[in-house]
């Protein structure tokens, strides 16, 4: 039996598509990354995040298929009042398991910034402030979480808490810690979504990279307004006359935040992948359209300059082999590149590549 009641059973689906969703994206991170030999700092932080995202999803679900997400009122019933320690009990996981994951998700991709805004100190000098903020508020939120009731398993032991055998600070206590620690990850969650736009204000950027910035900045300013949301339901009054059922808005918001996170951090690493597919999609196109114009004879040659055989042109092969070599770069790497070697971006004809083919015609 369980109690997926009124909101719970939409608590269960979103825990579980966007676990699956963020799984699949760590896993594509590990396989570019590991791949070209470009493991950082940034993905072993978020390699850290994974474990305790896990036990939040646990917690997530064990608490919605307890009760948390139905109406208080549901509990009434005798045969239904056991479910409640149960939810409180992973209600309580889950606030470990989002404040222990929140921390490397954040930090892993403030890594990230730092390492494309290279040799700007304002921007970097910035990101360790947040890098700080989220450090701090984070760790004050999970110590007064375990210090909330004593003993710890007051928190969720209704026969300890009634029975006077067990204490916990005013819920109130907890609203106002909340209220603080969403106000902070909200503020350093703009900074950190909105920051790239002075670092490429002024570069010309091709269409796939101003597509991939677009969907990033995106996510990010998604995970802030789930932070905001979450902080609306924080401060709702006579919230703890319904506590199963608003408490589901919270948890909701807060494991929204948490996971829009983790796959922003992991999608950003994730431009090689992109530009394989990408690549892809065009040769077979022009494959296709070579098949309906066929010609006597390949893409590197060209037209004669006499009636002699058909001059070769060189091989594509080295364009080819330096188009790999770009799409070894990750999305932070070859976005530093186009910041601090604005002018290759700028002027026409500077790419690495160019191809250049001449036909001369003569009549006789």
């Amino acid at each position: 039996m369980a109690m997926l009641y009124d909101d719970a059973p939409t608590n269960v689906a979103v825990a579980i598509v966007l676990a699956v969703l963020a799984l699949i994206s760590f896993t594509l991170r590990v396989w570019c990354r590991f791949g070209r030999s470009a493991w950082g700092a940034d993905d072993w932080i978020m390699t850290f995040a994974v474990v305790p995202f896990f036990v939040t999803v646990i917690g997530f679900i064990g608490s919605s298929v307890n009760g948390i997400g139905s109406h208080l009122t549901r509990f009434q019933v005798p045969e239904k009042e056991p479910y409640l320690s149960e939810a409180l009990k992973y209600y309580f996981i889950f606030q470990i398991g989002y404040i222990l994951s929140i921390i490397p998700i954040k930090l892993s991709i403030s890594w990230m910034l730092i390492r494309i805004a290279e040799g700007r100190m304002i921007y970097i000098l910035l990101q360790y402030v947040v890098m700080a903020l989220i450090v701090m508020i984070n760790f004050l939120t999970l110590v007064l979480i375990l210090t909330n009731c004593k003993p710890i398993k007051a928190a969720w032991n209704l026969s300890l808490y009634i029975g006077g055998g067990g204490y916990c600070r005013p819920l109130s206590v907890l609203e106002n810690i909340n209220y603080v620690t969403s106000s902070v990850n909200i503020a350093t969650d703009w900074i950190t979504a909105l920051m790239p736009i002075p670092l490429i204000w002024n570069v010309q950027l091709n269409l796939r990279t101003k597509i991939l910035i677009v969907i990033l900045m995106g996510l990010g300013v998604l995970a802030s307004v789930a932070a905001c949301v979450r902080l609306g339901y924080s401060v709702k009054p006579n919230a703890s006359l319904d506590f199963t059922y608003i408490t589901s808005k919270v948890c909701i918001w807060s494991y929204v935040e948490d996971a829009i996170g983790m796959l922003a951090g992991n999608v950003a690493t994730l431009r090689p992948l992109f530009r394989r597919f990408l690549d892809r999609a065009v040769r077979t196109k022009r494959n296709r359209s070579s098949c309906n114009h066929p010609s006597a004879f390949g893409p590197e040659y060209e037209l004669p300059m006499n009636k002699r055989s058909p001059m070769k042109m060189p091989s594509m092969e080295a364009a080819e082999a330096s188009r790999a070599r770009d799409s070894l770069l990750s999305d932070a790497d070859s976005l530093k590149q186009i910041i601090h070697r604005p002018e290759r971006a700028e002027r026409p004809g500077a790419a690495n590549i160019m191809v250049s083919r001449q036909v001369n015609i003569t009549y006789e």
